[in-house]
């Protein structure tokens, strides 16, 4: 019985810790998952709009360092936004400060 129970409880364990499933990412998306954001550092072209995931069974609070935008994504969530400025975009997680990366707009 009490190794059922035990079996039960690793199965449940281990259910609840699996992470989103993370496909391929798309061509102009960035995820935020294994707390990191994913690339660290991308390029794109002036009018380029990309599109934020949380893949993460975490919220994280997507920031630009100039309040650019801010945006709290629940796990599976997405926030789009469209660089019209060249520039470089310093972005982290307000919530997990290690997590952090750049855009290049050219």
């Amino acid at each position: 019985m009490k190794t059922k129970i035990l079996i039960l409880f690793i199965a449940l364990l281990l259910t609840n810790c699996k992470k989103h499933d993370d496909g391929t990412r798309g061509v102009n998306e960035i995820w935020l998952h294994d707390k990191r954001i994913d690339p660290f550092q991308t390029s794109i072209a002036v009018g380029t709009t990309i599109t934020f995931i949380n893949k993460d069974n975490m919220t994280h609070q997507l920031s630009e360092t100039n309040n650019l935008f801010s945006s709290k994504l629940q796990s599976g969530d997405k926030f789009t936004y469209t660089f019209n400025t060249a520039g470089i975009y310093n972005i982290y997680c307000a919530i997990h400060n290690s997590m952090t990366g750049a855009i290049k707009v050219q």
